[in-house]
C-alpha cells in the first residue's frame, strides 16, 4: 500500500501558524514554576529529540517522497542496534534523564478525511467542519474508519509483524487519542501482536479541539461499550460528557502541544522513583518503547514538544521519536 502523504497532510504539518510555536515556548517558560497542590513541579520534565536513529529526524529526507513502510520505519541502523544504543543511553544516563522511543501513529482514513479532499479546506472551513453528513457521507461527530481507512491500519499491522521479525520491540505502553478512529486503528494495527499492556484512552492526546465537529467524541459510556470489550482501559479524565469540545473556539497549537507535554509528563513520570529522588533504572529499561495512536494535529503538537523538524505524516501514517527527557531536581 502507498503511504506517500498529500497535500492535505502537508498542510497539517506545514501550516504556518503564526507566532504559535514561540507562543508555545514562552507559555512552558510561564508555567515553568507552576506546582500541585503537594509542591511537586507540573512540569518538571524537558523533552529533546535524539537524532541518528531514523531517517525521519534528518533535515534531508523529503517529507513528501518518503514512505515509511518501504522504509523499515526510516531506522537508519539494525533494530538489534537500535535497541542496544536505547539500552546504553537508559543505562549510562544521570540519575535526572530517561530516553524512549515513541511511535506516534496517526489514524487511517476517517469520512472527515473524505470530506476535506472532497470539497478542499477552504470550502471545510466555510461549511463542512460544522455539518455532519453531506447528502452522501456522515462523517460527524466522532467519524468512523473508511475502508480504505481499516485497510491502512491492516497494513501497518503487516509492518509490524515484519518489523518485529527483523528485530524491532515491541511497545510496554499503548495510548489511544477517545476518538473512534484512532482507537479502531489501534485495534487493526496490533491484532494478533502480543501485548504486555493494555491500551490506554487518554484526553490528553486527542485531536485538536473544538469547531470541527468530526473532533468531539463519544460519551464515556459508549466508548467503554465500544471498546472495553476489547481490554482498552478509560483514564479517569475521560468524564461522561465531552466538555472540553466547543463549538464557538478551537484549540490553538500551543494550547494542544501543553496537552501533549502534560500526556508526556505522565509517561516519564512512571519512571520517577520520588522517594529516592531519581530515576528507577529498571522501569526505564523496560518502558523504553510507547505507541500512540492520534491524530495530523496531535502529532504535531508532539513533534513541537521534544523539539523534531516538522514532517508530513500521511492518514494511517507513523513517525518514531526517539526522545531525551530530563527532570529537573
Amino acid at each position: 500500500m502507498n503511504t506517500v502523504p498529500t497535500q492535505a497532510d502537508f498542510q497539517d504539518a506545514h501550516l504556518s501558524l503564526t507566532g504559535e510555536e514561540q507562543k508555545y515556548r514562552e507559555k512552558l517558560q510561564e508555567y515553568s514554576e507552576t506546582r500541585f497542590n503537594n509542591t511537586d513541579l507540573v512540569y518538571p520534565w524537558s523533552f529533546e529529540t535524539v537524532p541518528g536513529f531514523f531517517k525521519q529526524a534528518d533535515d534531508k529526507t523529503n517529507d513528501m517522497e518518503f514512505d515509511y513502510l518501504q522504509e523499515g520505519f526510516g531506522k537508519l541502523k539494525p533494530w538489534e542496534q537500535v535497541q542496544k544504543e536505547i539500552e546504553q543511553l537508559n543505562a549510562n544516563a544521570s540519575e535526572n534523564e530517561v530516553y524512549k522511543i515513541i511511535f506516534c501513529g496517526r489514524h487511517g482514513q476517517g469520512y472527515h478525511n473524505v470530506i476535506v479532499s472532497k470539497y478542499g479546506y477552504e470550502e471545510w472551513d466555510k461549511k463542512w467542519h460544522s455539518l455532519t453528513k453531506d447528502g452522501d457521507i456522515t462523517y460527524a461527530p466522532d467519524p468512523e474508519l473508511t475502508s480504505l481507512g481499516i485497510e491502512q491500519a491492516k497494513a501497518n499491522n503487516e509492518a509490524w509483524k515484519r518489523e518485529i521479525k527483523a528485530g524491532c520491540p515491541i511497545p510496554t505502553k499503548f495510548y489511544s487519542s477517545p476518538l473512534k478512529r484512532s482507537c479502531y486503528t489501534l485495534l487493526y494495527t496490533w491484532d494478533g501482536i502480543p501485548q504486555k499492556n493494555p491500551p490506554v484512552i487518554t484526553e490528553t492526546i486527542r485531536e485538536t479541539m473544538g469547531l470541527n465537529l468530526c473532533d468531539k467524541r463519544s460519551s464515556r459510556q459508549t466508548i467503554k461499550d465500544r471498546f472495553g470489550p476489547h481490554g482498552f482501559i478509560i483514564d479517569d479524565l475521560v468524564t461522561e460528557r465531552d466538555d472540553l469540545y466547543l463549538n464557538v473556539y478551537r484549540e490553538k497549537l500551543h494550547e494542544h502541544a501543553i496537552r501533549v507535554n502534560s500526556f508526556l509528563q505522565s509517561v516519564f513520570d512512571q519512571d520517577w522513583n520520588p522517594d529516592e529522588c531519581k530515576v528507577d533504572k529498571k522501569s526505564a529499561l523496560e518502558n523504553s518503547y510507547v505507541s500512540t495512536t492520534t491524530h495530523a494535529g496531535c502529532i504535531r503538537a508532539f513533534i513541537l514538544v521534544v523539539g523534531h523538524r516538522r514532517f508530513t505524516i500521511p492518514t494511517g501514517g507513523m513517525i518514531p521519536l526517539v526522545v531525551k527527557a530530563t527532570r529537573r531536581v
